[in-house]
């Protein structure tokens, strides 16, 4: 009896979900910005829960709005008027989830470099820097 109550309402949002031209919201980020934002979003929330920090996530979210002068009202407008372009939005989040896959391996990369360039700057140890030492030879 329960599952054909929720049916209407799945169903429901079904519609809402496929809609070709939903209203778009008059403040609406456009949508390059858009998709900054929701990576920056993304970015604040993968540190926070990296960090363990979960508590200070509103915290680093707000610190994206604020720089993109955009209100969590808007943004969450906005995303909902992008998450109902079913495709549309399926590309954009690749293309984020691409982005920071390749911002990711050029950090890897980055260190990688880095500790290479420090293993060869760093002083040998006094054993290797010892000249080797004459052999005795019998030679005398």
């Amino acid at each position: 009896m329960i599952k054909y109550f929720f049916m209407p309402i799945l169903a429901g949002f079904f519609i809402i979900g496929c809609q070709s031209n939903p209203d778009k919201p008059k403040d609406l980020i456009k949508e390059p910005v858009y998709i900054d934002v929701l990576t920056e979003v993304f970015m604040a929330q993968s540190l926070a829960e990296l960090k363990n920090i979960t508590e200070k996530e509103d915290s680093l979210v707000n610190v994206v709005f604020d720089r993109y002068d955009v209100s969590r009202d808007q943004f969450e407008r906005s995303h909902e008027y992008y998450q109902r372009q079913g495709e549309a939005q399926v590309v954009r989040t690749d293309s984020i989830r691409s982005m920071l896959r390749n911002e990711r391996e050029a950090l890897m990369r980055a260190r990688q470099e880095q500790r290479e360039q420090q293993d060869q700057h760093e002083p040998r140890g006094p054993r290797e820097q010892q000249e080797p030492m004459e052999q005795d030879s019998d030679q005398h």
